[in-house]
């Protein structure tokens, strides 16, 4: 340290006020300019060396970052305590630089530190909902915690952001505190506010529909979201991806709780194209796309789905996290529905703690009653199916995206002391002709020569009319009547006398 000029320690003095430090960073800061010359950065990396030499810098064996000694930035940060002015600017700087390079939570906190709230705001929401998705999301959320609440009212972007950080710690009454205030500011903002931060309101908006168990709101709500990212310069935005991604999962989401099952479906299934889009979004959209499969009764499309969702949960450790509850619930269901019944018994057991913390859409809890009931009409009876129905029916009244399926289950479990006479068009049993096979709906559509929708609509009504809600169900029962002929799927022929 005695060896150091008077320039080397000023360097030093700059250099504490931040935790990473590069020769350009270094730059930047010693020369008080965002763009230094060449020339300045060839001799700051050589007043880097002396300080590195000297032991005044050191670099981290764990993470290989260049940074002040501890006990030395200690005290240089006491220093600066004299000089706030400079101190602000430094750091301003700071903050600029690391998120240009794309350091985004350094550059919260330098900019935290500064007190430069505006820009805190501006950033979060151009760039935080790559945070939260990421692997920094614990420390971003304290960082969260130092803005100032009493700013909240008159920034719609500290205050969406303050709301984001309720929601991400499960605070269901202050995210909707926060959320009001933030709505409120966007509502009485002079100036036009950011397109990102009228993005991250609606997204938070949805979420909170969501929550409160409101379809139609999260519905109008997830396509507000949707508009407003399109809205979104993917050149000044770097978290467009997630944002993109988010609004579109939710948006889905909403349809499937919509009733709008096969619309949910498309558009869970679109969203996979975003690039850069997070895992974490990944496994809830895949999640609840094998959802909606799985209540459309397309089983095997359903487990693939949920497989898909939960392949890279387990290698990141997830795999008992909230986040894979829907693809559970779509596993244990489409087991339950293809009769493998140890499968769904293990996608239930996985997902039973996750509902006993609480805290598990509404929507997910419905699909795994739904798994259940299949399994006790197989293992103790219709009785004891019948009471289980009992017990989720004014729950899952509220989420139409099952009421088809819950309304089909009634259907076949309401007692008949003698089964009418089925009567089936032509289409109806050309469709019913290959249930047994091991095409997929759209697989017979391609065969019939008919639309996806159509043979879709076709198959809903076979079901009905058999008193069943599941693919494998109709096989049976029409055996059962004589409708079907025992035999190799593509050639089971129907016989049924065709309605008008």
């Amino acid at each position: 340290m005695r060896d150091l000029d008077d320039l080397d320690r000023d360097l030093l003095a700059r250099l504490a006020l931040v935790e990473v430090i590069t020769p350009l960073l270094a730059a930047v800061l010693a020369e008080d300019d965002d763009d230094p010359a060449d020339d300045a950065v060839m001799a700051v990396a050589g007043q880097l060396d002396r300080l590195r030499a000297s032991g005044a810098v050191v670099i981290d064996p764990g993470s290989g970052q260049t940074a002040v000694e501890p006990g030395l930035r200690s005290g240089a940060l006491t220093q600066w305590e004299r000089r706030p002015a400079m101190r602000r600017g430094l750091l301003a700087r700071a903050a600029v630089w690391y998120e240009r390079e794309g350091m985004l939570l350094l550059a919260i906190r330098c900019a935290a530190d500064a007190g430069e709230w505006l820009f805190v705001g501006a950033l979060l929401m151009r760039s935080v909902a790559l945070l939260f998705a990421g692997r920094d999301r614990e420390a971003l959320l304290i960082e969260l915690d130092r803005i100032p609440r009493h700013l909240a009212p008159s920034d719609p972007a500290l205050a969406a952001a303050l709301s984001a950080l309720a929601f991400c710690r499960g605070q269901r009454e202050a995210f909707r505190r926060e959320l009001r205030v933030a709505v409120q500011a966007v509502r009485a903002a002079v100036a036009p506010v950011p397109p990102p931060t009228i993005a991250a309101v609606h997204i938070l908006t949805a979420e909170r529909a969501l929550m409160d168990g409101q379809p139609e709101a999260m519905l109008m709500s997830a396509r507000a979201a949707v508009e407003a990212v399109r809205m979104l310069d993917p050149a000044t935005t770097p978290a467009w991806p997630i944002y993109v991604d988010v609004a579109e999962t939710l948006a889905g989401h909403a349809e499937l709780w919509a009733g709008s099952l096969e619309r949910g479906v498309r558009m869970l299934a679109d969203r996979r194209g975003v690039p850069q889009a997070s895992e974490f979004v990944a496994v809830r959209a895949d999640g609840f796309r094998a959802i909606g499969l799985a209540l459309l009764g397309e089983a095997r499309s359903a487990a693939l789905a949920a497989e898909t969702a939960l392949a890279p949960a387990r290698a990141l450790g997830w795999d008992d996290q909230p986040v894979t509850a829907p693809a559970w619930a779509a596993s244990a269901l489409a087991a339950a529905d293809d009769e493998r019944d140890e499968d769904a018994r293990v996608a239930l057991a996985a997902l039973a703690p996750m509902r006993e913390m609480g805290g598990v859409d509404p929507l997910v809890a419905v699909v795994a009653d739904l798994a259940e009931i299949e399994l006790l009409r197989r293992s103790s009876g219709e009785a004891s199916a019948r009471l289980r129905i009992l017990a989720i029916d004014s729950e899952a009244a509220r989420w139409r995206g099952s009421a088809e399926r819950i309304a089909a289950l009634q259907a076949a479990l309401r007692p008949r002391p003698d089964a009418p006479t089925v009567v089936l068009t032509a289409r109806e049993r050309e469709v019913l002709a290959l249930l047994p096979s091991l095409l997929t709906m759209a697989e017979i559509a391609a065969r019939l020569y008919l639309s996806f929708h159509t043979v879709r609509q076709h198959a809903k009504s076979v079901y009905r009319k058999l008193g069943v809600s599941r693919r494998s169900d109709a096989v049976r029962v029409a055996r059962e009547r004589g409708l079907l002929i025992a035999g190799d799927g593509d050639d089971a022929s129907p016989r049924s006398m065709s309605a008008p």
